[in-house]
């Protein structure tokens, strides 16, 4: 049984603020990599839509995934998308389907 969980969250900054925004959370995505339980951490961009990003994160269990949106990288991350995103953030979790 695989226990590692998938999300997906769509990201929307205002266009203005699109630069700003990549600059700013990249030392927050390298920093989350690094935690306990994190596999994957990574930032897209939706090509059809060049200011909508998908945040996909996987990680070994819930708890890991929750401790950091709790811990200080995590709040910072928190604090950061309030401050730049034009919509709240709609956030998806993910089930594998075909192994």
């Amino acid at each position: 049984m695989n226990d590692k969980v998938v999300f997906v969250s769509l990201l929307e900054p205002g266009t203005q603020k699109r630069e700003t925004f990549l600059e700013e959370i990249a030392p927050l995505i390298w920093a989350t990599r690094n935690q306990p339980g994190c596999l994957f951490f990574d930032l897209y961009c939706i090509l059809e839509r060049e200011s909508i990003f998908a945040l996909r994160e996987i990680w070994s269990n819930y708890e890991d995934r929750q401790d950091h949106w709790q811990n200080v990288i995590g709040l910072q991350m928190n604090t950061l998308l309030g401050r730049y995103l034009a919509r709240p953030m709609e956030v998806f979790e993910l089930e594998e389907v075909c192994l």
